[in-house]
């Protein structure tokens, strides 16, 4: 395994390692997220499966950034406003590109996209 990102954050440790050929996104040494099919189908469920039971949704919000995943299947429907709140600054300054997921993730350095922090 190799350390991707580190951070000791105000609330939380963040860090990325890659094992072998996935990516696994860590907040205190918990496995968050991963790049493995299951996990990544799991997340993007997370967002998806709640949109597609409200007729034309205008706002949405998810709590905790995490790895992005979830977020980014949100912010994929086009809904006019999606808030996201995460409650570790040092989340926010993990470089999503270096995450290494899909490419819907770029959108969320768009900072219209982001609630706040805490």
């Amino acid at each position: 395994a190799s350390l991707v990102y580190y951070k000791d954050g105000e609330n939380a440790t963040i860090s990325v390692l890659r094992i072998g050929d996935y990516l696994a996104f860590r907040t205190n040494g918990k496995v968050e997220a991963t790049t493995l099919r299951t996990d990544m189908i799991n997340q993007l469920t997370l967002a998806h499966a709640p949109l597609l039971l409200v007729p034309q949704p205008r706002r949405a919000m998810v709590i905790g950034l995490g790895a992005g995943i979830t977020a980014g299947g949100v912010v994929r429907h086009g809904i006019a406003a999606t808030d996201i709140v995460e409650l570790e600054p040092a989340n926010l300054e993990l470089r999503l590109e270096s995450w290494g997921t899909p490419a819907e993730l770029s959108l969320l350095i768009v900072p219209p996209i982001f609630g706040g922090v805490g």
